[in-house]
């Protein structure tokens, strides 16, 4: 607010900046330590000069004559200008939307679209939210949402056709994403409801979650960790051991060992993260798990 006072920054790159964000960007000064500013942003200090570089046609920093930044005596970056706050800004938000990459969100009438759309659109996606069959089966990139009862949702996407527009997306090698329910709509059959075909593109089955001891509550509600136990491209920058948000009482159980990603421990191991060449799976819920939830966003819009 102090930069937006003294016209450093834009009213509109500052309330951008804080969006972006979640309110919890060290924007404010600087000065301070370039590093901690670049943390949250998964850049390097090299990375971040060559997007101000670029995007500024300014260098924002001093170097020495071997093209190496300066620090000053407290292990600061010196600064050429004074003012430059406005263009980190403007490179931050120019990083932000970058990558464009086209994603169609499929609505069926369960999940929260909106927090899931507005995460991919964070990420650089421009986001088409679809009910339409031939919008979903001509789709390079899906992503399938997903909150209730699975036969309740396999229901409603045979009843409107778009289980067939999913699966002819898929032969034609589109990336689907599926979230939460829409992770184990992937699989051939669900128990939740009573036993329903699901979309079959992960072989396997959704069952109910063991009983659990007695700390344990269900259903299974808040942070977990993640064990990776499979190379994958979704996962790409992601520490083993980082926390996701979960909400959950059934789990999906592969048949392949090779399609587990990552598994997470609640009472016993739970298949957290799948995946079958483009068709990927995450149990939690990537929207609602901050800095690493949106990475996990942004490899699938990227790759």
């Amino acid at each position: 607010s102090t930069h937006i006072r003294r016209g450093r920054i834009s009213r509109l790159d500052g309330l951008e900046l804080v969006r972006r964000h979640d309110g919890k960007f060290p924007w404010t000064y600087l000065g301070k330590s370039i590093e901690d500013i670049l943390e949250p942003l998964d850049l390097t200090v090299d990375e971040f000069i060559k997007i101000c570089d670029r995007f500024t046609n300014k260098r924002l920093f001093q170097t020495d004559s071997q093209g190496n930044l300066i620090k000053d005596n407290k292990g600061n970056l010196k600064k050429i200008r004074d003012d430059n706050e406005n263009f980190v800004a403007s490179a931050i938000l120019q990083r932000s939307r970058k990558v464009k990459s086209d994603v169609v969100v499929v609505d069926y009438g369960l999940g929260n679209l909106k927090s899931v759309s507005r995460a991919l659109e964070e990420c650089g996606a421009e986001v088409t939210r679809s009910s339409d069959p031939e919008t979903i089966g001509n789709a390079s990139r899906l992503l399938l949402p997903g909150v209730g009862a699975f036969s309740e949702a396999m229901r409603r996407l045979a009843e409107t056709g778009l289980d067939e527009a999913i699966r002819s997306a898929v032969k034609r090698k589109a990336s689907l994403l599926g979230v939460c329910l829409g992770m184990q709509l992937l699989a051939d059959e669900g128990d939740e409801g009573g036993t329903t075909r699901g979309l079959g593109l992960i072989p396997g089955r959704v069952r109910r979650m063991p009983p659990l001891q007695e700390a344990d509550r269900m259903p299974h509600v808040g942070w977990n960790e993640l064990a990776i136990k499979n190379d994958s491209a979704i996962l790409g920058g992601i520490p083993n051991g980082s926390d996701f948000y979960f909400v959950h009482s059934y789990q999906m159980v592969p048949k392949n060992a090779n399609h587990i990603v990552a598994t997470t421990t609640y009472g016993s191991e739970l298949v957290s993260v799948v995946q079958s060449e483009s068709v990927c799976g995450l149990q939690f819920h990537p929207e609602k798990s901050q800095r690493f939830g949106l990475r996990i966003l942004r490899n699938f819009i990227e790759n």
